[in-house]
């Protein structure tokens, strides 16, 4: 038996062993995880949440556009290039080993001193958040002629955080709290009903591992609690550790995991050659952490009148919601606009500088799904307003994706002949990320290249078979 023919049949195997462990574990009340992106369920009507999730697949087929464009890697290179980002200095450094080991996208290639597209947004954003941009007396004076208190004057004090435009739902600094953390949570009556449907399939994982039972045992909510891993059920270990915010985090997000990465889509990670052994989900799936299961977003705020005012634009706009308005969006394209501020000060020639619109689509292809840290509403209300002195970024069109081709001839490039008025309505919510709308094309005439496939899609069954048909039996014999 060839190589092939075994990695054949091991995928094979790998299917037929998740069908049958669904069948026999799935029940009304222990279902395997949901794969829907829409992570606030609970917000707006049954209407709005049919609509954002077609809405957020349509996203995910935008940020494959982005992640497989090559000139959005060379924006990425040349921001990263023209900010002087090109060397990691011992602050960066000193950061490495968290960052790899929490999947953060581009950490890898990044410290093996690689260029991909989002190492190279991973080093801009190391040199934008160095220490040298802490600005505490701008942020206390912005929030005082904006008449607000500075309620934490030691968090978030970065220059960039700054906004000038009113029309920016972060205004006047980014310090408004439009999500939290999803072990913030205490009461399991009060997580999204995905959420729970996603604790308990990974309950059902970890809780037969002697080194997760004695991790929880380690926990002071825990660790006089006999027989925890006999408990099938989580919500009845849920209320344990309700009054103990930190032991409710390293249960959920170390014990549990729970804010690992599901997605499948990973053919630029296997390009970055990024180790398929962080993510404790599988190693099949895409190797970080999401802001999409790292936190829930809110539907108020009682102090703090922003927080409604952004949720209910994205609802009349019928718009998908992830982890609030984007400030990694903010601090990049501030400090890019800063940088060509800079430059065309200095008579320096703009040729090769990126837009800000160009910009703005690479924090799209860094964060949109299939990443799913942010949403495109997020990403865009984030943009208002900023400017470099000559070009302003806006969000014209709120009711649709139209604003992906304005103002920019790559976005053009990529979107021209795009469809945005194409929903997949009636896709099943725990298959949304899954479903294939158009397979994709692809040439595979190396036995090297079946195998990449192969892995990558091993546990899909059809896309399996897809594959096989693509290569041929010159490559598969």
């Amino acid at each position: 038996m060839s190589s092939v023919q075994l990695l054949i049949l091991l995928c094979s195997a790998l299917y037929v062993h998740k069908v049958e462990m669904s069948r026999a574990s799935a029940s009304d009340e222990e279902q395997v995880a949901s794969m829907t992106q829409l992570l606030a369920p609970n917000i707006g009507s049954e209407a709005y949440r049919k609509r954002a999730t077609a809405q957020l697949q349509l996203e995910r087929e935008i940020g494959l556009v982005l992640i497989g464009s090559n000139r959005m890697t060379l924006v990425a290179q040349s921001i990263r290039k023209l900010s002087d980002a090109m060397n990691l200095t011992s602050e960066d450094k000193e950061q490495q080993d968290n960052l790899i080991n929490s999947g953060i996208g581009g950490a890898v290639d990044l410290f093996n001193g690689g260029h991909s597209m989002d190492a190279c947004v991973l080093a801009t954003h190391l040199k934008l958040d160095r220490h040298e941009n802490d600005d505490r007396d701008l942020k206390d004076k912005v929030l005082k002629n904006a008449s607000m208190r500075n309620m934490e004057p030691n968090r978030r004090t970065n220059r960039f955080n700054m906004v000038s435009s009113r029309k920016n739902p972060i205004w006047p600094w980014n310090c408004h709290n439009f999500d939290m953390d999803v072990a913030e949570i205490a009461d399991w009556t009060d997580l999204p009903k995905e959420m729970q449907t996603r604790m308990q399939a990974r309950w059902k994982e970890v809780r037969q591992h002697d080194t997760n039972i004695e991790k929880m045992h380690r926990l002071d909510c825990l660790k006089n609690t006999l027989g925890i891993g006999g408990e099938t059920k989580f919500w009845k270990i849920f209320p344990l550790r309700k009054d103990n915010l930190s032991d409710r985090k390293t249960l959920i997000h170390e014990i549990l995991g729970i804010a690992w990465s599901t997605t499948m889509a990973i053919d630029d990670e296997l390009d970055d050659n990024v180790p398929r052994s962080v993510n404790p989900v599988s190693e099949g799936v895409r190797q970080h952490k999401t802001g999409m299961l790292s936190n829930v977003v809110r539907g108020q705020g009682s102090d703090d009148p922003a927080v409604e005012d952004w949720i209910s634009g994205a609802l009349v706009n019928m718009k998908p919601v992830i982890s609030g308005p984007s400030g990694h969006t903010l601090r990049f394209l501030n400090h890019w606009a800063w940088v060509r501020r800079e430059a065309r000060e200095a008579n320096k020639s703009m040729v090769g500088y990126p837009s800000l619109a160009d910009a703005r689509l690479l924090m799209m292809a860094n964060m949109m799904p299939p990443k799913n840290h942010h949403s495109y509403h997020e990403i865009m209300t984030a943009s208002i307003g900023i400017t470099d002195g000559l070009e302003e970024l806006d969000y014209h069109d709120t009711a649709d994706y139209t604003d992906l081709r304005k103002g920019t001839e790559l976005g053009r490039e990529l979107f021209g002949n795009m469809n945005f008025s194409q929903h997949l309505f009636d896709t099943p919510l725990e298959r949304i990320d899954v479903i294939w709308t158009d397979k994709p094309d692809f040439k595979i005439e190396t036995t090297p290249e079946l195998v990449k496939k192969l892995l990558q899609y091993g546990s899909n069954f059809e896309m399996v078979r897809y594959v096989l048909r693509k290569a041929g039996s010159h490559v598969t014999k």
